[in-house]
């Protein structure tokens, strides 16, 4: 179809839009590490020129401007549609979704595979019984990446052989383990299968973290 047919019926204009919405939500998830809570999220209403926006901010206290019209989509589209989105980045590889300007030129967001991590849903969702060789009340060395934090349920998300577990420290606050974020580490900690129910045991454990040993450096930390 010629470029002049959708311009009647608007079809370019939908499928940009929905580019951009796009490009959008997924620099807001970078943004954010992640860690976006629709429900108690302190959004802001700013009107720029006549264009109005809601601002977020991020763990630093910096804020990011997104079209008014654009949350509520981003508050109802599914997680697994954007797990799936992801799946594919293998480790050397990037997804990139980019959008015309009005400079004619492309804004691009882009998610490498050390990112898909920020896109997967701590929600359990699986039907399966996930590392049953994770056995309750016994205490575990696990390497992996903590990838996300959240002070208000004191809570940490600990990626483990390509899936999210929930983590709570054994003692003190999640902020003891700021330095480790987003670096491999191995921890200690001590498996719960009962943290949603008492009478059968849940399909994902929980762990409560003991101790975090750092297995690599903070790039940033040495410039």
């Amino acid at each position: 179809m010629a470029e002049k047919d959708f311009h009647g019926i608007g079809l370019a204009d939908v499928f940009k839009k929905s580019l951009t919405a796009l490009k959008n939500l997924i620099e807001l998830i970078k943004y954010k590490k992640g860690k976006i809570d629709w429900e108690s999220e302190d959004f802001k209403l700013e009107q720029v020129d006549e264009q109005f926006f809601v601002s977020i901010k991020n763990e630093f206290g910096d804020l990011i401007l997104i079209p008014v019209e654009q949350l509520e989509w981003f508050k109802n589209i599914p997680k697994t549609s954007l797990e799936k989105m992801v799946q594919g980045v293998m480790v050397g590889q990037s997804l990139s979704i980019g959008v015309r300007n009005e400079k004619e030129q492309f804004d691009v967001a882009t998610i490498t595979n050390a990112e898909k991590s920020l896109f997967f849903s701590e929600e359990d969702e699986e039907d399966e019984f996930i590392f049953p060789e994770l056995i309750h009340g016994e205490v575990a060395e696990l390497q992996g990446k903590l990838i996300r934090g959240n002070e208000k349920t004191n809570s940490l998300g600990f990626e483990y052989k390509g899936v999210i577990l929930n983590c709570h420290p054994q003692r003190g606050s999640i902020r003891q383990y700021k330095s480790s974020l987003f670096l491999k580490c191995k921890i200690s900690c001590y498996v719960n299968r009962h943290e949603k129910s008492n009478a059968h045991f849940d399909k994902k454990p929980t762990l409560y973290v003991e101790k975090v040993e750092p297995l690599e450096h903070d790039q940033f930390e040495l410039f």
